[in-house]
């Protein structure tokens, strides 16, 4: 496991930091996803503890300092996830690239600006 800006990225894993967005994009593999200890599971289909990346976002501590795993199931999450600055040391796991699609519909053309547009946004 290794630690950018704090931010601890685990096997597979990357993070892309534009502005003040912060984007994880997961490509877990089935051995380092057997080995991580989930504290939730999100699932659309109502099989993990929660449907939307969001509510889990909420069950996680305020200001921890230890991490809150998220696994996101496969299948495809379309919401836009806001990140409150007050909620630390959140991991998102996924099942994999081809798996695990985050997505949102969000654009300029749709009334918000580019700064506004992200899949995922720490505020």
């Amino acid at each position: 496991m290794a630690v950018l800006g704090g931010c601890k990225l685990i096997k597979d894993t990357f993070l892309i930091l534009p502005l003040f967005l912060i984007l994880f994009t997961v490509s877990a593999v089935a051995s380092s996803s057997s080995s991580t200890t989930f504290n939730v599971t999100v699932a659309s289909n109502g099989s993990g503890n929660y449907k939307t990346i969001n509510e889990a976002m909420a069950a996680a501590l305020t200001l921890s300092e230890s991490s809150f795993v998220i696994h996101i199931k496969e299948g495809t999450c379309s919401e836009n996830m806001e990140v409150p600055s007050d909620k630390t040391n959140i991991v998102f796991i996924g099942d994999g690239s081809t798996k695990t699609v985050v997505t949102a519909n969000r654009s300029n053309g749709t009334s918000y600006g580019s700064m506004d547009s992200e899949t995922l946004n720490k505020y």
